[in-house]
């Protein structure tokens, strides 16, 4: 199910720029990484149950399908690295 939710979110994220912007706030300067713990605290807020775990596992099985958000996310310089500290860069 918290997976179902995550994909929902992302639905919702694509083409909202309120909350592209807000999903943006999620990444940790200077390198982009991605704390995984705020986006799934921003999920939460709007509605949607998942949680950091569920972005790792989404964002790691990944297919070659990325949103318009992600694809702007990876070439602001983003990569797919994981960091340690519950984030990680798109």
């Amino acid at each position: 199910m918290s997976m179902q939710s995550l994909q929902d979110f992302r639905q919702q994220v694509n083409g909202n720029a309120i909350l592209e912007a807000a999903v943006k706030g999620c990444l940790t300067a200077p390198g982009g990484a991605l704390d995984m713990n705020a986006l799934a605290a921003l999920g939460k807020d709007k509605g949607f149950d998942f949680s950091a775990d569920d972005v790792r596992t989404a964002m790691s099985s990944q297919d070659d399908d990325l949103s318009d958000l992600e694809l702007e996310l990876v070439s602001a310089g983003a990569t797919t690295s994981i960091n340690s500290g519950g984030a990680q860069q798109l």
